[in-house]
């Protein structure tokens, strides 16, 4: 079965089969190809039966009748800049771990979290009477965000649009070994030298340092700043995840271990291969 399959049958079996649920997608990140992965999300759900809503900067250009879209106008102009630094500064060495950090954990998630909580067409949607059955928020710094679950009382599931990493382990309670499960911010395979093994616990703990001291407290200022009224605390919503899905596959990938609510789904953007008549005619035609 292939990842869009497994991610349709594991959703629909949350939300239950009898009927179509109604389902919220937070898609916030300005580049294409994260948007492409939660795209196609939402798209299977759709194509499943579903009532889906998506807030996204990108808007399909024919959706479906159950497909509504609600625009994050601004938001590629507002993430350019940033998303810019991240391809700038990207490499293997441990000066670009640091250059890496600093971007990721600085600016970057200031813009997404108050220009989405604070847009006006999210905001006209936290006002409104409706109801969800599920929202599905992607895991990209975006730990505020997940407030849309609470605010709207809905189970919550988060995907990745890499492989597992802090920011969805801690989730749902998986454990990453550093002695084999390299950073994803190191160019590290499982088979680590001392040396490497050295360098990834001390990158590792270094990041849970500043991800808890520095970067949660921001998003829990930007959570309680969009979520005055909410059900439960920052903490609480980040321990109430219901699933976490990943946009890789075993077999590209090194051996780690999974909660049974992290699931594989590596290629659920990939589509069937639309045929070439054109190109067939050609190839037939040919007398030589």
């Amino acid at each position: 079965m292939n990842g869009r399959g497994i991610f349709t049958l594991v959703t629909i079996g949350l939300v239950g089969y009898a009927s179509g649920a109604r389902i919220l997608g937070i898609l916030p990140m300005g580049a294409k190809s994260h948007n492409i992965i939660g795209a196609a999300y939402m798209k299977a759900l759709a194509a499943a039966g579903h009532e889906v809503t998506v807030v996204s900067p990108y808007t399909l250009k024919s959706p479906p009748k159950n497909y509504r879209d609600i625009e994050l106008t601004g938001m590629l102009e507002a993430m350019d800049d940033q998303e810019q630094n991240l391809f700038n500064y990207k490499g293997s060495g441990i000066g670009s771990f640091f250059i890496m950090m600093y971007v990721l954990y600085g600016k970057l998630p200031e813009v997404v979290g108050k220009l989405v909580l604070q847009h006006p067409n999210v905001v006209t949607l936290l006002n409104s009477n409706e109801k969800f059955d599920l929202v599905i928020v992607e895991s990209f710094l975006t730990e505020s965000l997940y407030g849309f679950a609470q605010h709207f009382d809905a189970p919550l599931v988060t995907y990745s649009t890499f492989g597992n990493s802090m920011w969805t382990n801690d989730l749902v309670g998986t454990p990453a070994p550093p002695s084999h499960v390299a950073h994803f911010l190191l160019s590290y395979a499982d088979r680590m030298t001392f040396w490497e093994r050295l360098v990834n616990t001390a990158v590792t703990i270094l990041d849970r340092v500043v991800f808890e001291w520095y970067y949660l407290p921001k998003q829990k200022r930007f959570y309680e700043a969009g979520f005055p009224d909410a059900r439960i605390s920052f903490e609480d919503q980040m321990r109430n995840v219901s699933l976490v899905f990943l946009n890789q596959h075993f077999s590209v990938s090194s051996p780690r271990p999974y909660t049974p609510n992290m699931v594989e789904v590596g290629g659920i953007q990939v589509e069937k291969p639309k045929a070439l008549p054109k190109v067939r005619s050609l190839i037939r035609g040919r007398t030589d």
